[in-house]
């Protein structure tokens, strides 16, 4: 049963961390619908519900994933929260 489901969205990110384990900047790729898609499935099998997790790379270079994760998410009706892990520097400023 899955309980807790983190899915790296994409290895894309704007940093160069040194101990990054996702090697090359240069690296592009992104998580494709039917993984998406049966990850979702996976954990919404059970009738306990699931926290979703949103990683990456960073994550936010790709807001098409994380609406659609959170809608499939969200329609499985087994998904409790759903947290995003940012790098934080594509969030706005603050006011």
């Amino acid at each position: 049963m899955i309980r807790y489901l983190i899915l790296a969205l994409t290895t894309r990110c704007q940093l160069q961390c040194r101990y990054c384990y996702y090697g090359s900047p240069a690296s592009t790729e992104d998580m494709t619908d039917d993984v998406l898609r049966k990850a979702i499935a996976m954990a919404a099998v059970h009738d306990q519900g699931f926290h979703l997790q949103l990683t990456g790379g960073e994550p936010t270079l790709v807001p098409e994933l994380i609406a659609q994760a959170a809608d499939m998410a969200r329609q499985t009706g087994r998904c409790r929260s759903i947290g995003i892990q940012t790098n934080g520097i594509e969030l706005p400023p603050p006011l």
